[in-house]
């Protein structure tokens, strides 16, 4: 019990590390960059709900967005000239939100709602899971993932849309590994008929022709 506190510690510290590394603080831009459009933002606040505010925000920017339902209260108060980007970052540093925009939606939530999770690899391996998430522009360096000792599972503290883009991958990676793979299978025969004129093409494992 005692190595599993230690390993939860050395996971928590990692984390910490890799968000002052990063900068981390709710408003931070995400793994895809918003559309922020250029001058100041504009929009009056004389008290209005927060979520109806950043349902207001989305539709402004053109982009969909999904607002946590623990995110409450009310804003109160004009604001000063800001920026879309400093508009958002405002918001989210008074109000605790944290915002992750994956390319689609920009997601919403709390900063409490970014608990640390940790997840099982199975047959995934790390390497190959940061490599997919890279590609796909998902991968956000500011939520460290921190490997377990043995290598069989992650920890890291993301808000849930992060956290599910990396649960779906290693699911994706599991079930790819368990894909068996035909070593050196025998080439299939396929007889092909063009008019009058009849012929043998052969296919390899992958369904590709063979010369």
């Amino acid at each position: 019990m005692h190595g599993l506190n230690s390993i939860f510690r050395r996971a928590i510290l990692a984390i910490s590390l890799g968000a002052l590394a990063c900068g981390l603080v709710p408003g931070r831009t995400r793994a895809a960059d918003l559309p922020f459009p250029e001058g100041i933002y504009p929009y009056g606040i004389v008290e209005q709900e927060l979520g109806v505010i950043l349902r207001e925000y989305g539709q402004n920017l053109g982009v969909r967005v999904q607002v946590s339902p623990k995110i409450q209260g009310s804003v109160r108060g004009k604001l000063p000239p800001l920026t879309a980007k400093a508009f958002l970052e405002h918001l989210c540093r008074v109000y605790n939100i944290d915002w992750y925009f994956d390319g689609h939606v920009l997601y919403l939530t709390t900063t409490d709602e970014s608990a640390l999770r940790v997840l099982t690899l199975g047959q995934a391996k790390l390497d190959k899971l940061l490599i997919n998430l890279k590609e796909a522009s998902l991968f956000d360096p500011g939520y460290a993932i921190a490997p377990a000792l043995d290598g069989k599972s992650i920890s890291l503290a993301a808000p849930p849309r992060y956290v599910g883009l990396i649960e779906q991958n290693i699911a994706a990676l599991n079930a790819q590994a368990a894909t068996p793979v035909m070593a050196n299978a025998p080439a299939i025969k396929t007889r092909v008929y063009r008019g009058q004129q009849t012929s043998v093409v052969e296919f390899d494992a992958d369904g590709a022709p063979l010369p």
